[in-house]
């Protein structure tokens, strides 16, 4: 499909071993800010310092036209990111 292109919207962040629940703690939405080559979208899965933990992370994109017209939702596979000492 032409002039099709993803754009992050968001994230949803799960530590593992903990029970699964969607709350706004863990509900992340992207922040889009306009650079000289185009608009960039970032998020932040934030940790405190000395907190080692393993969570789930699902990202969320919407397909949009090149208008910027949302055709549809595409989530990521589900990676694990690790912070700690070795990672």
């Amino acid at each position: 499909m032409s002039g099709v292109a993803l754009r992050l919207v968001g994230a949803t962040v799960k530590t593992l071993g903990h029970d699964p629940a969607l709350a706004p703690y863990n509900n992340l939405y992207a922040k889009r800010e306009e650079t000289a080559d185009g608009y960039v979208d970032t998020l932040s899965v934030s940790w405190a310092p000395d907190a080692y933990t393993t969570r789930g992370v699902v990202l969320l994109f919407a397909q949009v036209d090149a208008k910027g017209g949302m055709l549809n939702l595409v989530p990521s596979t589900d990676p694990e990111v690790q912070n700690g000492p070795d990672s």
